[in-house]
């Protein structure tokens, strides 16, 4: 599903079935990554590959050949993509720089805390 974190590992395009999830360059462009599933396999040398987005009702309106495949799912943890993309926001970055930096300073007022308190000990 969109916003999923998938990780993709190196497939020969030869090894390749029905029903795998193989992540490919859409029309050549090395930007672009799509992660769809295998729905059929023309017979040619190389394959040529005919996927479908799960969440979609069609297959895809194009192939796509061999030589634009990355490679294939091995894991993918849904939602964890969104996560990814809220970090590189500006609030996310905030977020993830001020959050870190409260428990720290929490950490050492405690610690800090701590130190006085038996130091008063100590001393009475």
């Amino acid at each position: 599903m969109t916003g999923d974190m998938v990780v993709t590992g190196p497939v020969d395009p030869q090894a390749v079935v029905v029903g795998d999830i193989i992540t490919f360059h859409h029309s050549g462009e090395v930007e672009s990554l799509i992660s769809h599933r295998v729905m059929a396999i023309e017979p040619v040398s190389p394959p040529v590959f005919i996927t479908k987005g799960d969440a979609n009702e069609a297959a895809d309106p194009f192939t796509t050949p061999a030589r634009d495949v990355v490679g294939r799912i091995s894991f993918h943890c849904p939602r964890l993509g969104n996560a990814v993309l809220f970090l590189k926001t500006v609030p996310g970055l905030m977020a993830s720089l001020v959050i870190p930096g409260v428990v720290i300073i929490g950490i050492c007022l405690n610690s800090i805390h701590g130190e006085l308190i038996k130091r008063k000990g100590v001393a009475g």
